[in-house]
């Protein structure tokens, strides 16, 4: 019977630079299905309850789906899983571009890995074959250097998934980034930084094969008909990208503002996919692998009087934190930020919530006298965040202040006592998303049964933004959840 499954789990140990290939069990297909559910299992079944995620005893697991590397529309995602050094729980983030298909060509649903390396190391996975490479010289590195430098050592046609300085400090919200796009949530980059493990290449060239190709083709063709129809993943997702979102939240009274005291800004406008695609920001439409909807943007900005940035994004969640969450209307410094948080692998949602926190606390004059001197001489003020490349360096290279604000916002809170606590926004430990708890009262419930916290990703706000159902009534909000 063809099978679209890789066929294999790779389970290497970085403690002595061993691995193993064993075939994925049936049961394990069946039960599980692949992706998410071989995450859940394969971490329940490695880590022991009460460790330090940031121990050499957490498991880190890289697993795909039996959709991905087909042409199913926006199938090319691949979750990385472990237990979160941001809020201590099991944690899955997710990430698009091309290395879960070349994780799925090489053979593999899913890699496993324990222990932690005695010095930096990098993991080459060609084909069935597997070797590590010392990546002293690229500990450091920004992701996007790591990603050049490591392909010129090892050759063409590798994707490459890594970390970056925020990763290798440990930042309890670093992420990891895979060419332009990032499994940002919950401090994976951080339990790969722990492990001393800077890079994962992979390449295949094994064949995906389905049951039924003609069935297949046929499920697609009327998939993508139908996304095409649709207004807004034919028309305006396409056009906007994902940032529109800052526009018709602010509308709605939905937009998450100045840590979160209010739910609309005034410079909305200012910071949406319209006004981007107006100003010519916007350079240039992409898709990720097999994806009609063509909502990722390249947008390119001016930060100062020299420097310029040019991002992958930034996208609706990014324009949320760095923006409307800050009180900052500058579209510039966002895309600035969006840039340095991908060079520097951080997750842009915690990073702007952070920041947002502490300029609340700040304002509310409940900060330590020393800390108060740190936000003043970096200017983190709400308004326009003129210092946000400098301030997301400290940040992950744990420096000054850089050092309290890498702990995440629970912690920050929980260090600065009763009345911070009343401003933290955050669910298990999880900075919140772009996506109201108050005026999505189904998110609300969806952030409070979600095994990550504060994510949009558990339980979606679609419905009800949409009007299909009624956002002001926690009437039939379980079932819809």
């Amino acid at each position: 019977m063809r099978s679209a499954y890789g066929g294999s789990i790779l389970y290497v140990n970085l403690s002595d630079s061993s691995f193993r290939i064993e075939e994925t069990p049936q049961l394990l297909k069946k039960q599980y299905l692949g992706g998410n559910g071989f995450g859940v299992k394969l971490v329940s079944d490695l880590v022991k309850p009460g460790i330090d995620p940031l121990s050499p005893d957490n498991g880190l697991v890289f697993a795909v789906g039996p959709a991905t590397g087909t042409i199913i529309p926006c199938s090319s995602r691949f979750g990385v899983f472990s237990k979160s050094p941001l809020t201590g729980l099991f944690f899955d983030s997710y990430c698009g571009g091309t290395w879960g298909e070349q994780l799925k060509k090489a053979g593999f649903d899913a890699l496993v890995i324990q222990g932690q390396a005695e010095a930096p190391i990098s993991i080459v996975i060609d084909n069935y074959k597997v070797s590590f490479k010392r990546a002293v010289d690229l500990w450091g590195e920004n992701t996007f250097n790591t990603q050049k430098k490591l392909l010129t050592q090892i050759g063409d046609g590798f994707t490459i998934a890594t970390i970056g300085p925020a990763g290798e400090n440990l930042v309890r919200y670093a992420g990891i980034i895979s060419e332009t796009k990032a499994a940002g949530r919950g401090g994976m980059g951080a339990v790969m930084g722990s492990k001393r493990l800077k890079a994962i290449a992979v390449r295949g060239n094994k064949d995906i094969e389905v049951q039924d190709p003609k069935v297949l083709m046929e499920y697609v063709y009327n998939l993508n008909e139908r996304i095409k129809k649709h207004p807004g993943t034919g028309n305006v997702l396409p056009n906007f990208g994902t940032s529109v979102g800052a526009g018709t939240f602010n509308d709605l009274g939905i937009l998450g503002s100045y840590n979160w005291q209010q739910e609309t800004f005034k410079g909305a406008e200012k910071i949406s996919g319209e006004y981007m695609k107006r100003k010519k920001i916007y350079r240039k439409t992409k898709a990720c692998l097999h994806c009609p909807i063509r909502c990722s943007k390249v947008a390119k900005g001016r930060s100062g009087l020299l420097q310029e940035y040019v991002t992958d994004g930034p996208e609706f969640e990014t324009v949320y934190s760095l923006g409307s969450l800050c009180g900052n209307d500058d579209i510039n410094s966002i895309i600035a930020g969006d840039r340095i948080c991908d060079e520097l692998g951080l997750d842009t949602i915690s990073a702007g919530a952070v920041l947002s926190f502490i300029m609340e606390c700040h304002m509310r004059d409940i900060l330590p006298s020393d800390v108060t001197d740190m936000v003043n001489q970096l200017g983190i003020r709400f308004g326009k965040l003129e210092n946000i490349v400098k301030i997301l360096y400290t940040i992950a290279n744990r420096e000054g202040i850089g050092d309290f604000l890498a702990e995440g916002t629970q912690r920050m809170a929980d260090q600065l006592g009763d009345e911070a606590q009343k401003v933290c926004v955050a669910v298990k430990g999880l900075e919140i998303s772009g996506h109201t708890a108050r005026g999505l009262k189904g998110m609300g419930l969806g952030y409070a049964v979600a095994t990550r916290g504060g994510t949009h990703q558990d339980a979606r706000p679609t419905l009800e933004r949409s009007g299909k159902y009624d956002p002001y009534t926690i009437e039939g909000k379980g079932k819809l959840i």
